[in-house]
C-alpha cells in the first residue's frame, strides 16, 4: 500500500487536514501508485469519472494516524483526488452553533479556493501559505463523501448548514458512504462512544456519570415540553438522522446520489437495526440506497477486518455513481 509523507498532509487547523491529489499522469505511469499481487481492489481507477474531492468525516476521538489508514487507500484508488479530513472531538456535540461552525470554516475556505464553491470571501492567509489554488472551474465537482459514526454525522450536518445558501447544480458524480452510522445506541452506546479513546478508568467513570446526567436532563426537558406543547421534541441524534435524509445534506448531493451503508450486527455502539431503519427511511423517500452488512466486525472496524470486501464495495459504489452520471448526462442532452 502507498505510504504517506508528512509533506503530503497539510494541517489547516487543529481538526482539519488537507491532502492534495497527485497531478494527472498525462499518459505516463510516473504518478500512478503501484499495488502488489493479491491487492487488485487497491488498483487506481484511471478511466471514467473520478472524484475530484473526497470529504472524510471522522468518528469521535479518531486521530490523524487512524484516518490516514483510510486516506492512504483513497489516495491509492483515486490518486488525483484532493482529500479533506475532519476530526471529531467530543466537545463538538456540546459546543455552540457558532463554535461548531468555526471548527469547519477552514473546510469552506479550501473548497472555495479550489473552485468547488462560489467564493464569498477572499482566500485566507493559511490557504495562501498552503498553496491551494483552484483546480477546476467554479461548478459542481465530483465528490465522494465518507462519514464515520455519529461524530462524523454531526460534522457533515454542520458543514451542510454552513453551505446551505450555496446554489450548486448537481452535474457531476457524487456518492456517500455511511460507516457505522447513523443511529442511536442509547445511553450505553453513547457512553462507549465518548469514553472509547480514554484509558484512565477514573476519567471514564466521570464521563459515564456526565453522559447519564445529560440523558436525564434531556428526558426531563422533553417531558416538560411534551406537557405544554403538542409538537414532538426530537433528540440531537434524531435531528441528525432526519437531516441526513433530506435531499441535500451537502450542496453537491441529491436523491440520485448513491449511498452505501456499511454496518455490523456486532456493533455495540450503533445497533444494526438503527442503521437499517435509517436506510429504509431513505429508500422510502426515493434515495438510491445499498447496504453492506457485516456479521463479525465492531464499530468502524469493517475495513480493518475485511479490507478487500470493504474497499471493493466503495469502488463499486463510485463506479455506479459514474454510470448514473453518464446516463443522466446523456438523457439531459437528448
Amino acid at each position: 500500500m502507498a505510504s504517506v509523507s508528512d509533506s503530503q498532509i497539510i494541517k489547516l487547523s487543529g481538526t482539519v487536514y488537507l491532502r492534495k491529489g497527485r497531478p494527472a499522469s498525462n499518459g505516463t505511469n510516473d504518478n500512478i501508485p503501484t499495488t502488489v499481487a493479491g491487492e487488485d481492489y487497491l488498483a487506481p481507477i484511471l478511466t471514467g469519472s473520478k472524484p475530484q474531492i473526497i470529504l472524510i468525516f471522522a468518528w469521535m476521538g479518531a486521530r490523524l494516524p487512524h484516518l490516514l489508514k483510510y486516506s492512504n487507500v483513497h489516495s491509492q484508488i483515486f490518486p488525483e483526488a484532493t482529500q479533506i479530513m475532519m476530526m471529531s472531538e467530543p466537545t463538538f456535540f456540546f459546543s455552540s452553533k457558532s463554535t461548531r461552525a468555526a471548527k469547519l470554516t477552514p473546510v469552506v475556505e479550501v473548497l472555495e479556493a479550489m473552485g468547488a464553491l462560489p467564493p464569498v470571501v477572499s482566500k485566507s492567509k493559511r490557504l495562501q501559505t498552503a498553496g491551494v489554488d483552484s483546480i477546476f472551474p467554479p461548478s459542481s465537482p465530483s465528490v465522494l463523501v465518507h462519514v464515520f459514526s455519529n461524530g462524523g454525522s454531526a460534522q457533515i450536518i454542520t458543514l451542510g448548514d454552513l453551505l446551505a445558501s450555496r446554489a450548486i447544480p448537481p452535474k457531476a458524480p457524487t456518492a456517500i458512504i455511511f460507516d457505522s452510522c447513523p443511529g442511536d445506541g442509547g445511553i450505553q452506546g453513547t457512553i462507549r462512544a465518548f469514553s472509547s479513546a480514554v484509558r484512565n478508568p477514573v476519567l471514564r467513570g466521570l464521563i459515564s456519570l456526565f453522559i447519564r446526567a445529560l440523558y436525564l436532563q434531556a428526558w426531563i426537558m422533553r417531558s416538560i415540553l411534551r406537557v405544554f406543547t403538542s409538537k414532538p421534541h426530537p433528540s440531537i441524534l434524531d435531528k441528525i438522522k432526519s437531516r441526513l435524509n433530506t435531499e441535500r445534506p451537502l450542496p453537491w448531493l441529491n436523491k440520485d446520489t448513491p449511498r452505501l451503508y456499511v454496518y455490523s450486527t456486532k456493533d455495540v455502539m450503533i445497533p444494526d437495526s438503527e442503521v437499517e431503519r435509517h436506510a429504509a427511511d431513505a429508500k422510502a423517500k426515493g434515495f438510491d440506497v445499498r447496504l453492506e452488512r457485516y456479521e463479525d466486525t465492531s464499530h468502524v472496524a469493517h475495513a480493518k477486518v475485511h479490507p478487500e470486501r470493504y474497499w471493493t464495495s466503495i469502488r463499486k459504489l463510485w463506479e455506479e455513481a459514474s454510470v448514473l452520471d453518464d446516463y443522466f448526462g446523456s438523457a439531459s442532452k437528448s
